[in-house]
């Protein structure tokens, strides 16, 4: 089952619950909608693994879609010595899951993360 169709379940539930325990009055509940992600980042470390075509391919799909999606390797710092700072949330998540891993994120925030994907599925799947 899809991500999204998970959520669309839940919240369905969620609403049946509420109807039974106001004796189908109903209520306003405020729903918050889950983060959109803006990024997906494919940390690599390039002396133990390459990246796998399907994830290029997923990659270049993400882009078109309007997500920026970009392959990271592990190592790579900018002329201070740094990691750049659209890689910096990425890189350390990547690096607790293992690597290589995909790193999914709204803006600052961690909204998954994929370790090893090796088909275009399961890196699509993994972006909401």
């Amino acid at each position: 089952m899809s991500v999204k169709a998970k959520a669309t379940l839940t919240m369905g539930l969620l609403a049946a619950v509420l109807l039974l325990l106001t004796s189908g009055k109903g209520c306003v509940v405020p729903v918050i909608a889950p983060a959109k992600a803006t990024a997906a980042t494919y940390v690599f470390e390039k002396d133990s693994t390459g990246i796998p075509g399907a994830v290029l391919s997923a990659i270049n799909k993400l882009n078109r879609r309007g997500i920026t999606a970009t392959n990271h390797e592990v190592d790579t710092v900018d002329g201070s010595g740094e990691i750049p700072d659209q890689y910096k949330v990425p890189v350390a998540a990547a690096k607790v899951a293992g690597l290589p891993s995909l790193v999914v994120t709204a803006g600052e925030k961690v909204l998954r993360v994929v370790k090893d994907p090796k088909t275009e599925e399961a890196v699509l799947e993994a972006v909401p």
